[in-house]
């Protein structure tokens, strides 16, 4: 398991390399995405951090706190690491490199609000936290997100994936 300051460092280096700025809502949504096809693939968690549900989807709160400065600008430094400097995104598991890079091939062009909504579509983790509370205005801050709802929403997903390419 890695730290979220590493997964965010990972998405930072790859945006900066490929010139594909990232906003803090954008990585919000990145890593979120790596957590649930880690998850579903490996059956382990991505990072050490809860996923909290937030009006704009899910949150990695850490994440939030070092970036919020940023607003919806590019974010033009890596994450910090409490009193370390700067986690480097040392990612050495291979599987974990594989899905980071697919999931940044598959979602890096979209918009933060293009992510965003995909978060929002029915059936996902986030909507069936919506659903319990009925209003985005109703869910509670520092709601995590059940990590069965992750893992059950990305297997499913992995699974029809499969399914097509068998057809």
């Amino acid at each position: 398991m890695y730290s979220s300051a590493a997964i965010a460092n990972y998405f930072l280096a790859k945006g900066k390399a490929d010139n594909k700025p990232l906003s803090p809502m954008k990585l919000q949504k990145l890593m979120y995405f790596a957590y649930g096809w880690y998850l579903a693939t490996t059956n382990q968690r991505l990072f050490n951090e809860m996923i909290e549900a937030w009006r704009y989807g899910p949150v990695i709160p850490s994440v939030y706190e070092a970036f919020r400065h940023f607003g919806n600008n590019t974010i033009t430094e890596p994450m910090p690491n409490f009193n370390t400097p700067v986690v480097k995104s040392g990612i050495d598991d291979e599987t974990a490199r594989q899905i980071l890079d697919v999931v940044w091939y598959v979602y890096s062009d979209l918009s933060a609000i293009a992510l965003s909504n995909l978060t929002h579509e029915k059936g996902t983790p986030w909507y069936k936290i919506y659903e319990q509370y009925g209003s985005v205005k109703n869910i509670p801050s520092n709601k995590d997100i059940n990590e069965e709802y992750i893992k059950e929403y990305f297997v499913q997903k992995l699974n029809s994936l499969g399914n097509k390419e068998a057809h």
